[in-house]
């Protein structure tokens, strides 16, 4: 063979390995701009679409979105450190949402969905299912007695000294008994 033939096919060879590694470059570029354009929030863009959250509750999925954003709301409220019965940041908004999912939810007729919720430990869903399931609705006697429970759970839970705290306060501002063994030691 030609020793110029050799040359003219490695520069073909050559061309053909930029373009390929310029396809790459461009799709990883387009990949990075499309995850950028994600919403950081999407629960609350969808939940913008729609009037109202008792609207959400009458559809034929709605109990299953309100308790994903229920679930999503918990996550977030743990991110930001607030708790059912920590009395300082009562006012905050995402409180006010949990209240606002609780009440779409009881209107609806759905409250077996937070019923469901007391099983989810992560990132205290059943403490909030408790706390909101006995704040706003009149639950029978075997919820209030697991919501009761749960909470009684937290307050004996010697790892998480504040948050136990606060949850032995609030039972013993309710009127219930409070846990007796806990381990749990006062700053």
């Amino acid at each position: 063979m030609h020793p110029f033939l050799l040359e003219e096919n490695m520069v073909f060879v050559f061309w053909g390995h930029v373009v390929a590694a310029g396809g790459i470059l461009l799709g990883i570029l387009l990949l990075v701009l499309a995850i950028n354009r994600i919403q950081p929030d999407p629960p609350a863009k969808a939940l913008a679409l729609v009037s109202t959250l008792a609207e959400v509750a009458a559809r034929p999925h709605g109990p299953r979105t309100l308790r994903a954003w229920f679930r999503y709301q918990c996550q977030l409220n743990f991110q930001a450190g607030l708790t059912p019965a920590s009395l300082e940041k009562a006012g905050e908004p995402g409180s006010h949402r949990l209240v606002e999912i609780t009440q779409a939810l009881q209107q609806a007729g759905h409250q077996a969905v937070l019923v469901a919720l007391l099983g989810d430990a992560l990132y205290f869903i059943d403490l909030w299912a408790a706390h909101l399931l006995l704040a706003q609705a009149r639950p029978s006697e075997p919820i209030r007695a697991q919501c009761l429970a749960v909470i009684r759970a937290y307050a004996a839970y010697p790892q998480l000294a504040a948050l136990a705290r606060e949850q032995q306060a609030w039972l013993a501002q309710q009127g219930e008994e409070v846990v007796a063994n806990s381990t749990v030691r006062s700053a």
